[in-house]
């Protein structure tokens, strides 16, 4: 009895710990899924499918504007009532200044980021890519970037993350739609981490 009620008071003055700190180790679990390189100078830049804000499309199109890559390909992964994403892409970068012949959509279906980088490789190999800047959400950075490297041989990949409405990643417990974000992509990551 004595050692339940030990046990008992130990397990929540650790629950209290970890609530009490929790802003000191909670943003570990958001920042560790950002990893991005350092811009540089690439054949193409390629925007991942999955981002219904076109936050990602709009960072790309920056980039492309200041010169680092004379093409952005838009992965046209998924539809969307009937149309396709890459092309909801290009859409609304024109709908910005952007002009149009600095895009060109990649139209295939995939249903995850290895499929995607699958369907993209003979692609991207096929238009004489031989560097890339891949433009997608901050949280699907290290996990994309690892499978389009393992995926994708013979082109050098630089990251690069587009901030998402809703979500900064230092505090990303702060928020319903962040929250759904990084523990979605977590799960993603370790599922990719053992094969499945």
């Amino acid at each position: 009895m004595r050692r339940r009620r030990i046990v008992v008071i130990a397990a929540v003055g650790f629950a209290v710990v970890l609530f009490l700190t929790h802003t000191l180790w909670l943003p570990f679990f958001g920042l560790f899924l950002w990893k991005e390189d350092p811009i540089a100078k690439a054949d193409a830049i390629l925007v991942l499918a999955g981002d219904w804000d076109g936050n990602r499309v709009l960072r790309a199109a920056e980039i492309a504007k200041q010169g680092f890559a004379p093409v952005v390909f838009l992965s046209g992964a998924t539809s969307l009532y009937g149309a396709n994403e890459a092309e909801l892409m290009k859409s609304l970068a024109i709908s910005h200044g952007y002009q149009a012949s600095q895009f060109e959509p990649l139209k295939f279906r995939a249903d995850s980021t290895v499929e995607e980088s699958q369907q993209l490789a003979p692609i991207l190999l096929s238009k004489n890519v031989h560097s890339l800047l891949i433009v997608t959400s901050q949280f699907h950075t290290r996990r994309s970037g690892n499978v389009f490297r393992e995926n994708v041989p013979g082109i050098t990949i630089h990251m690069c993350g587009s901030p998402t409405r809703e979500c900064d990643l230092a505090r990303w417990w702060t928020t319903r739609q962040c929250r759904k974000w990084v523990l979605v992509e977590w799960a993603k990551t370790i599922a990719y981490w053992i094969g499945l």
